[in-house]
């Protein structure tokens, strides 16, 4: 006959540990309400009317409350613009799993990224931030770290690997044109009412020029 094992029981979890999970689980949830408020907040009232005070009664705590998790505004607004990165990565990884090659791909993050500059959420959102960055340094710097590491994070998705150093700058900087194209859109076309045709006519304009551009590069 063969031997039957007995399941060890797992450890009872102590209370201080599942206080402790508790706790963190709280918290995490706390700071992401508060950075959805802000986003809110700033969408609603503007960068001249946006306070930690108002963005404490959205949540619906109070100002000291909201400085354990974000001690300065600035803090806080860095967080929203880090969150917003994780969004646009989180799709970008989408758009390089979708195939077709690195020239379609680079053609869809920019399709991707020019329909969402110019959507009303984000246009919002981006001009108010540049409004701030205009006059805080930390937001300015924090914005110049958005750029930077969403570049870097569409080459790592789209599998822009170096054939060589010179082919991966080359990629690089069609990756920052992609990003220049896309904030430019947000610009011209993001409050224009009757902008679709045109929009769409320039978008696509783009688009080939960026798949011939990473064409050109890997040929």
């Amino acid at each position: 006959m063969g031997t039957t094992t007995k399941r060890r029981k797992p450890a009872p979890q102590r209370p201080e540990e599942s206080r402790r999970g508790t706790t963190y689980r709280a918290g995490r949830a706390t700071r992401e309400s508060i950075v959805q408020a802000a986003e809110a907040v700033l969408m609603d009232v503007g960068h001249a009317q946006f306070s930690v005070q108002r963005v404490a009664a959205q949540v619906g705590i109070t100002p000291g409350n909201l400085n354990y998790y974000f001690p300065t505004r600035a803090a806080l607004l860095e967080a929203l613009i880090r969150r917003t990165l994780t969004r646009y990565r989180r799709r970008v990884l989408a758009l390089g799993a979708s195939g077709g090659g690195r020239p379609a791909e680079f053609g869809a993050a920019l399709r991707w990224l020019t329909e969402d500059a110019v959507s009303g959420p984000t246009n919002s959102l981006f001009r108010q931030l540049w409004a701030i960055a205009a006059s805080d340094a930390r937001v300015a710097a924090a914005m110049d770290r958005f750029y930077l590491n969403s570049a870097r994070g569409h080459l790592r998705r789209l599998r822009a690997r170096p054939s060589g150093a010179g082919s991966y700058l080359d990629l690089e900087a069609i990756m920052y044109l992609v990003l220049v194209i896309s904030e430019g859109s947000a610009v011209l076309f993001g409050t224009r009412a009757r902008s679709g045709v045109l929009f769409r006519r320039v978008q696509e304009l783009a688009v080939r020029a960026i798949a011939d551009l990473v064409a050109s590069v890997e040929a």
